[in-house]
């Protein structure tokens, strides 16, 4: 027994002997090798991390040659080994996105809308570092910032030697855009995230993603102290910081090596810069180069560095390092210029800084939004100490605090561009076309990618509407389904005329005038009409209505918004006669005036706006009784099939066939032959300048007398013609809603938005042959002044061309069609506005149509913005401009 206690205090004392050789040694190696600038807050802290790395090194070293474990093996193990217990505000799940393991941190708390999400990879210098050592990092995303943060738990090197990591990383991003629906997040607002090794990764796949027309494109880039270059090792930041803690600049260059290769044998090469031919560096010298260092980052102990020349054999095991996946900072323009809006992190005494500082002047030199945050008093690893209990750094604290500030900035592509809002000084009311916007914001929730069938999903009611469905044969969803969606309403409800009368065979209308009271709707408005929700009420909780009423299966999104935004119901007029009628399969709607008149009356045949995706015959029903009890015309309102659901061309054939119905009967309907006008606004102005060129190669129908085209979109080639730019955050039409409907009616999705905005998807022998009539040199001179900056051509991409080549078809961009067309057209009128995204459109075809020999008749509202017709007379949010715009359309028709 007594040997045994003299065994065991022996064994005690040797341990403690060994335990304080061990302290002694490790703070003897921080005193001796490193060194903590003034500058730095709390230095103490800084040492005693320091101190307890250099001791779990030390141990893990000797745990290995004594055959227990790798010392790489036991760091890893010290640093994961404390586990967090549950957070109530977050739900978190350990998943594998393919073969990699990811853990999820969703918010508890429910969102009226989807989430950003943000896929952060660890930093670690690609050797350590694990989904537990960031746990807490990704906890504080996750709650402050209400994202869903997914944590890739990547291969590590030196077992696992590069693209590992960056494969990893990429896929499992790639996995989480392709299931995003899963995980209630925006496709738009899709961030990459990381830390040190972690950031270059995320900057590799942000790189990779920024060429890719099959996905969502990413909505920003976060680089926390990001090592992005392996070129040079001398560059300011590595000179004046090459002591400091918790980086050196030889663990640079190891960890580097240790992914690149899975060893370290040339690390003093790659330290002296003798790794890479001196043409080499002098070609990507443009880039890495100390001169893109501001001067004021060069004060503190910087030496410009002498090139050296290297061997072959050492630059034969290193050449991959001039790979932008391993060295993102080396990556062409081409690419840099497509990369989403970046937020870099940089600290002032971290190696790494001037890798970060490089790669804000690339991003920004190539038009890319950069919001940079410095930590003055910041070291390599701050932000992991955030909140380490005694060990925590304040400037850890900011530094993230701002990342979570930046997240909450960056929205999903419509709410960025509802947040970039811009009304000019010359729009008269600006307080009342912010009211209007905000009522549009409350109903628009319209995803990124595509928006969703307007099928009913069967079967998905809530419990209460199943219950309740047994026990009273239909449940309350059941009865709002039956009325929102078009699909369960019975077509014998929906197409007869007013009068109540069946139209008589061959689909021609009856006559007979309708019943003071009777209304009978089209298919294409069955949506209910009491208890809609007035504007005052209706602001905020819209949005969250369509999305709760989609979730629950009762109606798509996009139909509740298409009910909300239908109008509200008027009554009899009593100047007109009123009746819905199908023309073969097209729904229409026809005002007479009841007026006796002494000959024939002036037909019109009005195509509503509204984007291709929106509106109906009833959204625009004040307009067309307007214009025919204004005008003294039979106007005929035609509910053309909506995009999605119905692509291009199902909106343009259906308005074709509906204007040939009615001129082959127009005895029906006391119309001049001889006098038939189509019309339309915006997207309505679009088919009937499409309609207006069909009819004019036709001589078995009466020519059209004119062509109505009020702020037409007419394009799809170019994006960024003055008026694009100009008024691109002008309400009620955005630029990049503008490319999103386009998108929408030919393809039924958005995915090459980007590209069409940016102009890559047109072919540049397209380009120049569409130049002579697509061009910002056909705008007069006066449409230019206010901030229009010619537009830096991309690369083309025939992938997304292929995609969108039916942009080219005059049918869907009439402004594109042959002079043999154009000069054939009737008489026209086109209306612009000076602060609207289409202003452009108009100006061109007006010069394409004079250039012609066509007549046209040019009204150019000053002070009016795209949509402003459509509120000539909305009670309290009436704008003049609408009403003069109006008139001037109703004194053409009466002049002809």
């Amino acid at each position: 027994m007594a040997v045994a206690y003299i065994l065991l205090v022996l064994f005690l004392a040797v341990f403690v002997a060994g335990f304080i050789l061990l302290v002694m040694g490790a703070i003897n190696f921080d005193f001796s090798n490193s060194e903590i600038p003034p500058g730095v807050n709390q230095p103490v802290k800084l040492r005693i991390i320091h101190i307890i790395l250099i001791s779990t090194a030390v141990v893990g070293k000797i745990l290995e040659n004594i055959g227990i474990c790798s010392a790489v093996s036991f760091v890893r193990y010290m640093q994961g080994r404390k586990t967090l217990g549950a957070d109530p505000k977050l739900f978190i799940k350990d998943l594998w996105f393919e073969k990699v393991p990811v853990r999820i941190y969703q918010p508890k708390v429910p969102s009226a809308t989807q989430r950003r999400g943000v896929m952060f990879f660890h930093g670690g210098g690609w050797v350590f570092g694990s989904l537990e050592t960031h746990e807490k990092l990704c906890r504080f995303i996750a709650r402050e910032s209400e994202s869903v943060v997914v944590s890739v738990g990547y291969r590590l090197a030196p077992e696992h030697k590069y693209p590992a990591a960056y494969e990893d990383c990429l896929h499992a991003t790639i996995h989480f855009m392709n299931n995003i629906e899963h995980y209630g997040v925006d496709p738009a607002n899709v961030i990459v995230c990381g830390d040190s090794a972690g950031g270059n990764l995320a900057a590799a796949v942000s790189q990779t993603l920024a060429g890719r027309s099959d996905l969502p494109k990413l909505r920003a880039q976060i680089l926390i102290y990001p090592g992005l270059q392996a070129l040079d090792f001398n560059l300011p930041s590595y000179q004046q910081n090459q002591g400091v803690p918790l980086l050196f600049r030889e663990h640079a260059a190891f960890y580097l090596l240790q992914y690149l290769n899975g060893d370290a044998l040339h690390m003093q090469e790659v330290l002296e810069g003798s790794h890479i031919p001196i043409d080499i560096k002098l070609n990507y010298r443009k880039w890495v180069s100390p001169d893109n260092i501001p001067e004021k980052f060069k004060v503190r102990g910087y030496k410009p560095h002498v090139l050296l020349d290297c061997t072959t054999e050492v630059y034969e095991t290193v050449k991959r390092f001039c790979e932008p996946n391993l060295c993102p900072l080396l990556a062409e323009d081409a690419i840099v210029h497509q990369l989403p809006e970046s937020f870099i992190l940089t600290c002032e005494y971290d190696v790494l800084r001037d890798d970060g500082l490089l790669y804000k002047k690339r991003l920004e030199d190539n038009g890319v939004r950069v919001t940079w945050y410095h930590l003055e008093d910041g070291f390599h690893g701050v932000i992991n100490s955030f909140n380490s209990d005694w060990l925590s750094f304040s400037s850890g604290k900011r530094g993230l605090d701002n990342i979570v500030n930046f997240l909450k900035t960056i929205m999903g592509t419509i709410q960025s561009e509802y947040s970039n809002v811009s009304i000019p000084p010359g729009v008269n009311q600006p307080g009342k076309l912010r009211l209007v916007l905000a009522f549009l914001i409350s109903t628009s929730a319209m995803p990124h990618r595509g928006l969703p069938r307007l099928h009913l999903l069967p079967g998905q009611l809530s419990g209460e509407d199943q219950t309740g469905a047994a026990a009273k044969g239909e449940g309350r969803g059941q009865r709002l389904r039956s009325r929102l969606n078009p699909a369960n309403t019975k077509p014998e409800c929906t197409v007869r005329p007013r009068s109540g009368r069946r139209a008589p065979g061959g689909g021609s209308p009856s006559r007979q005038p309708a019943r003071r009271g009777v209304r009978r709707r089209p298919a294409v408005a069955a949506c209910p009409r009491r208890g809609r929700p007035a504007l005052s009420r209706a602001l905020l909780p819209l949005s969250q209505q369509g999305k709760i009423l989609e979730k629950m299966g009762v109606c798509s999104k996009i139909a509740f918004t298409r009910y909300v935004r239908s109008g509200r119901r008027l009554g009899p007029d009593p100047r007109l006669w009123q009746e819905d009628a199908r023309f073969g399969r097209v729904p229409v709607r026809l005002y007479r005036p009841r007026a006796p008149s002494a000959g024939l009356r002036a037909g019109a045949i009005f195509f509503h706006g509204g984007g291709w995706l929106y509106c109906s015959i009833d959204s625009h029903e004040k307009i067309c009784r307007y214009i025919a009890s204004e005008s003294d015309a039979v106007v005929v309102s035609v509910g053309y099939r909506l995009a999605p659901e119905h692509k291009y061309p199902a909106a343009y054939e259906d308005c074709l066939h509906a204007t040939i119905h009615f001129m082959n009967n127009i005895e029906h309907y006391g119309v001049d032959p001889a006098n038939v006008i189509v019309c339309g606004d915006s997207a309505g102005g679009n088919l009937a300048a499409a309609v207006s060129q069909t009819l004019a190669g036709r001589s078995d129908l009466p020519k059209l007398r004119a062509q109505i085209l009020i702020y037409p979109g007419l394009q799809a080639l170019d994006f960024n013609l003055p008026s694009y730019q100009q008024n691109r955050g002008v309400p009620l039409l955005f630029r990049e809603r503008a490319a999103f409907f386009a998108l929408q009616y030919l393809n039924g999705d958005a995915l090459h938005m980007q590209e069409v905005l940016e102009g890559s998807h047109v072919p540049p022998d397209m380009r120049l042959k569409y130049r002579k009539w697509v061009s910002p040199d056909n705008i007069p001179e006066k449409f230019k002044v206010r901030d229009y900056k010619p537009h830096k051509l991309y690369e083309f991409k025939a992938v997304v061309f292929e995609k969108v080549k039916r942009f080219f078809e005059p049918n869907l961009c009439p402004l594109l069609a042959e002079d043999a067309i154009v000069h054939q057209l009737p008489e026209s009128f086109i209306l612009t506005c000076e602060y609207d995204v289409l202003r452009d459109d108009g100006l061109l075809y007006k010069k394409r149509l004079e250039d012609n020999g066509v007549r046209v008749t040019w009204y150019h509202l000053e002070d009016g913005f795209h949509g402003v017709i459509s509120l000539f007379d909305y009670c309290g949010f009436s704008f003049p401009a609408g009403k003069r715009g109006l008139d001037s359309v109703v004194k053409f028709i009466k002049g002809l």
